[in-house]
């Protein structure tokens, strides 16, 4: 791809991401909400031998057949059963299925949308210790989703995730700061926080750092930067 090409998709970028918030054009249906993770452990081990563990109740097992389910990895997508299969996990009380479950009730994945019954599970999740489950808990009490809006609580989560180097919690805390939502208006931390979601390859994350380069908003103006954080975002999907 040209430096000019690259320059264009950069713009385009700023285009999406400038209005109103960080966060403003990156909720849609979702609502910001991390989805369940495509790249587990032990998504790539035999479907049938994953099928057998978790027709004897292995509680990982049964969510790692879930996710298969889900995405349509090396089979037909059945969203019906990969539910089923993530409520027989989280029955167990396996917290990444349990985090799963709501976020199919708060987006309406095959379901009626229910964010209230989303947002407690992932209150269930998130004292099993789920990380990912306090980043969308963040997401959804900040906007005041499924539960009454609580920005000290939000942000609490959503540092803890983040310290512990959740990606899609760093991408969030760096939303927080450039937006001055919750926390004080911080465009420095939200690069630094932008650049550690980047390392982990958060396609988003690249985005706002090229955006933050190619307008130059607490950085000197660098298109050459820019540039470059668009290919890593496209490359990544």
């Amino acid at each position: 791809m040209t430096r000019l090409r690259l320059l264009a998709g950069v713009a385009a970028a700023t285009l999406l991401l400038a209005p109103g918030s960080a966060m403003a054009d990156l909720q849609g249906d979702n609502l910001g909400l991390t989805p369940p993770p495509r790249d587990e452990p032990g998504l790539t081990r035999p479907f049938e031998e994953l099928l057998a563990e978790a027709g004897h109740g292995d509680a990982r097992a049964e969510f790692l057949v879930g996710l298969i389910l889900q995405y349509g990895i090396g089979r037909p997508a059945d969203v019906a059963a990969a539910r089923g299969w993530y409520e027989k996990s989280a029955a167990q009380k396996f917290a990444p299925a349990i985090t799963s479950l709501a976020f199919f009730h708060v987006v309406g994945l095959g379901v009626p949308r229910d964010p209230a019954k989303g947002v407690a599970l992932l209150e269930q999740a998130a004292a099993l210790g789920d990380l990912l489950a306090e980043s969308n808990l963040s997401v959804l009490l900040g906007l005041g989703v499924g539960a009454p809006k609580d920005m000290p609580r939000a942000v609490a989560l959503v540092r803890d995730a983040a310290g512990k180097g959740v990606a899609a919690a760093e991408f969030r805390l760096g939303t927080l700061y450039q937006d001055g939502n919750g926390v004080p208006a911080d465009l420095g931390a939200a690069r630094r926080w932008y650049e550690k979601a980047a390392a982990a390859h958060f396609a988003i994350a690249e985005l706002m750092l090229a955006n933050l380069y190619r307008n130059g908003k607490g950085v000197a103006v660098d298109l050459a930067a820019a540039a470059t954080w668009y290919q890593r975002a496209l490359a990544g999907g």
